[in-house]
């Protein structure tokens, strides 16, 4: 059976409409696959040893000398990405970044595997000193950790907002809190900043 001219061009039409269809239901898919989250990033400058305060935080309570902790790039111009191999290792990034009230909730952390590790949690907002937690550790040493740090924007683009946070820290009392061990004290300052956190 032969089809008329106008059922020629009917059906022409019909295909053409319909390959354009799975054309833009392809696109479309194929967007939806590549929307995963971005990779978190981190740059960390921290260090940790005796303070000034004497028989609070100097040599003979911390029992450390002063060194680099944890260092990541460079929180000026060199972020780094979760799952990077630094030498023989990978660094680790975790870190959320979301709306809390007047400010920002961070909940943040990184480490070279199997080495030094930073991590910083509390409540920031986007002018003034903040008063937030911070914690060293390393799986040799044990964990120094204070809940009252203050947190500064030393310059400019330093701030935080949603999945981002760039500060510094400074932690005067960071106490080993390594079960069974003696009292220790000592000061832990870190210049840190996450990038592609989880905003919510």
């Amino acid at each position: 059976m032969r089809l008329s001219k106008n059922s020629t061009k009917v059906f022409a039409t019909t295909s053409t409409l319909l390959l354009a269809a799975l054309s833009a239901f392809s696109v479309l898919g194929v967007g939806c696959s590549d929307s995963k989250p971005a990779t978190a990033k981190v740059a960390i400058e921290s260090f940790l040893g005796p303070g000034t305060e004497q028989d609070v935080n100097t040599s003979n309570k911390c029992l450390l000398r002063s060194e680099a902790w944890a260092t990541i790039g460079n929180p000026d111009n060199t972020t780094v990405e979760d799952g990077t191999a630094i030498d023989t290792s990978q660094v680790a990034v975790t870190c959320t970044v979301r709306p809390d009230g007047d400010g920002f909730y961070v909940d943040a952390k990184a480490e070279i595997q199997g080495r030094k590790g930073f991590s910083v949690f509390g409540h920031f907002t986007q002018k003034g000193d903040q008063k937030v937690g911070a914690a060293w550790s390393d799986p040799s040493t044990g964990v120094f950790r204070q809940e009252d740090c203050v947190a500064k924007y030393d310059h400019a683009p330093q701030n935080v907002e949603k999945g981002r946070v760039w500060a510094q820290v400074t932690c005067p009392h960071a106490v080993y809190v390594t079960s069974g061990s003696t009292e220790r004290i000592c000061q832990g300052t870190s210049e840190f900043r996450f990038e592609n956190c989880t905003p919510e």
